[in-house]
């Protein structure tokens, strides 16, 4: 650094920082609020340290939320796809209706399984990154992550099912679609259920470990909704438990926000 660029540093003003937040109004706008206080080097380092908790959770609520929306779409195809056959009347669909059907459950249920597998994957190194693998907060959220994948069929069966979907096939070998007849001279009433095949799935050379026995006792073709349901109700509580766990951190947070605001 030369004599010019020192008089330069020597002479820009201190850096100031200070706490400002954001608030939501009646108008459903926006508006900024910003600390007159100064805040000291100390007073960053800590506050950094405390709302680091939101750093870490914040992505990680929202990977879920893209699961949870996915689940939901899933949850509501069948209704809309049985609407759009009824609307129909007859046995006779079309074979365009029939493959689009197909197309749109498959794009569904490998969307939710991938967005489990990237929510679980996201889920493990952000909170190894945060407290340590080795650390005692991690394995008790760990234990119990362990203890949801030893209790739940849908949860190892679905896990794997990406997997095998990513790799081998369709994640569904058919779309079970059932037509009713109230009476000989009614329409029908039908029902779409996506399904796969057992023996299939057994016979393939996808490395399903343990849970090629547990699918060989399945029934020759089963619906899958039960088991995506099961699934999806083991990541609720997965991100329930990572936040049971930061509860002491997101205490702690909160307080300090609380009276900061109220200063």
């Amino acid at each position: 650094m030369n004599e010019r660029q020192r008089e330069d540093t020597a002479n820009m003003p201190e850096e100031l920082h200070r706490y400002g937040w954001m608030l939501h109004k009646d108008d459903d706008t926006f508006d900024m609020k910003v600390f007159s206080q100064p805040v000291t080097s100390e007073m960053l380092r800590e506050f950094e340290e405390l709302v680091a908790v939101i750093c870490t959770l914040q992505p990680l609520a929202t990977a879920f939320a893209i699961c949870d929306r996915e689940y939901a779409a899933l949850a509501s195809l069948a209704e809309s796809q049985e609407a759009r056959l009824n609307a129909i009347g007859t046995a006779r669909v079309p074979l365009k209706t029939v493959f689009d059907l197909i197309v749109e459950t498959s794009a569904s249920v490998t969307a939710f399984l991938g967005g489990a597998s990237a929510f679980l994957g996201q889920m493990e190194y952000a909170l190894a990154t945060h407290w340590g693998k080795t650390s005692e907060k991690y394995a008790v959220w760990n234990r119990k992550r362990q203890q949801r994948h030893a209790a739940s069929l849908g949860y190892r069966v679905m896990y794997k099912l990406r997997n095998y979907s990513q790799h081998h096939a369709m994640p569904l070998s058919t779309l079970s679609v059932t037509g009713i007849r109230a009476t000989s001279d009614a329409a029908m009433t039908f029902t779409c259920r996506p399904t796969l095949e057992r023996d299939v799935l057994v016979a393939s050379s996808f490395n399903w470990g343990p849970q090629r026995a547990e699918l060989a006792a399945f029934p020759p073709a089963f619906d899958i909704v039960p088991l995506l349901t099961e699934y999806f109700e083991c990541l609720q509580a997965i991100m329930l438990d990572a936040v049971q766990v930061f509860d002491q951190e997101l205490r702690s947070c909160h307080d300090y926000l609380e009276v900061v605001r109220a200063s």
